[in-house]
């Protein structure tokens, strides 16, 4: 086997170096365009993203390609985020049932606490169609804590998971559109957030509670 000269070590080491450089800047400007979306609003430009940022758009296009990879990590960083705030809300909640609310009362919480950032990581790429295809990122890793949080009888049993999954997905859709409701009209008569997150959690449990008593 080949050993490494001294001058390999050395340009591995820079390599090295490097590319956790690359990362650090990448993260900072994945933090700092959160913020400025925040103040600026979703529909901010890279332009503007830049302007704000203190850099050019080439530093932004170099690290991310497009905003649609931008909407990505920022999509990521808010899911790392909310990630841990949803499995301490189940783990806390005592039952299946009420961590389902938790969780919805948490997503909730979160596009409350920043209503622009929520539309900037749930808006539809650029140049791609409304679909399933848009639930691959930020939905679907919520989608999945979802799941997590069923009790274990429903992921049991003939297509338990298949069902599983599609009762995720459809749980996400009612969470998202009555969610994105409530916020057009918090202030207007809509119900607080509490109030509106346990409504949503009896919705969706009501459809488990069916499934369930099927295989009792």
């Amino acid at each position: 086997m080949k050993q490494q000269s001294a001058v390999d070590v050395a340009k591995d080491g820079r390599s090295s170096r490097w590319d956790s450089h690359r990362e650090t800047r990448r993260d900072a400007l994945i933090a700092e365009s959160r913020k400025i979306i925040h103040r600026l609003g979703p529909d901010a430009s890279m332009d503007d993203l830049a302007q704000a940022a203190g850099t050019s758009k080439s530093v932004f296009y170099r690290y991310f390609g497009d905003k649609a990879g931008l909407q990505t990590a920022v999509g990521e960083l808010v899911i790392a985020d909310i990630g841990a705030t949803l499995s301490q809300a189940l783990t806390s909640a005592g039952g299946a049932r009420a961590g389902i609310t938790a969780m919805v009362n948490a997503y909730l919480a979160m596009a409350e606490a920043s209503p622009n950032v929520y539309a900037f990581v749930t808006a539809p790429s650029a140049g791609r169609a409304v679909g399933i295809d848009e639930f691959s990122g930020f939905f679907s890793a919520i989608a999945r804590m979802l799941v997590d949080a069923l009790p274990a009888a429903f992921r049991r049993g003939p297509g338990a998971s298949g069902y599983a999954d599609a009762w995720a997905f459809s749980a996400i859709g009612m969470v998202r559109f009555s969610g994105e409701w409530w916020m057009a009209r918090r202030g207007t008569g809509a119900p607080g957030r509490s109030d509106m997150a346990h409504r949503i959690a009896e919705w969706l449990w009501s459809g488990l509670d069916n499934e369930l008593g099927k295989t009792r």
